[in-house]
């Protein structure tokens, strides 16, 4: 069977796989109405594979900066190269906005994102002092120039 794989803009059909996979895989999550305000505002992609959901990046942007404030793929869909796919196309839909600069945090004992974000090029900028809290951890702001 072909693999299909297909990066959109979220409907509201998706809510509950979204708040799902965000609550399977943070300690702090978004509630409903935060994410079907990004919804309707078109600020969360989402990746499917084979028609099924699989992860999203939900990210604000104003002017000529983003930031991403989720970025997810479902465990067992990790290491197929979806995660590339969808950052990938985010970053082109960035900069078809004019955006020049995209932001995000990540934990410091997050060592697969970290190498992940610098596979596209993010820099960390500086550490932050307990960003993260249940449990407390430090966080890294990265920055890409687009």
């Amino acid at each position: 069977m072909k693999e299909i794989k297909t990066v959109r803009y979220a409907k509201d059909t998706d809510l509950l796989d979204i708040l799902k996979l965000d609550r399977e895989n943070f300690k702090s999550f978004y509630d409903k109405d935060f994410y079907l305000k990004k919804i309707l505002d078109e600020k969360i992609l989402i990746i499917e594979f084979n028609k099924e959901f699989v992860g999203f990046i939900c990210f604000e942007f104003i002017f000529d900066q983003a930031e991403v404030y989720k970025f997810v793929i479902k465990k067992e869909h990790r290491k197929k190269k979806l995660g590339l796919l969808l950052m990938e196309y985010f970053i082109n839909e960035m900069k078809d906005k004019g955006v020049l600069k995209i932001f995000l945090e990540v934990r410091v004992d997050n060592s697969s994102a970290i190498s992940f974000y610098e596979k596209f090029n993010f820099k960390k900028l500086r550490k932050i002092k307990d960003y993260y809290t249940n449990p407390k951890v430090d966080g890294y702001a990265m920055l890409k120039e687009v």
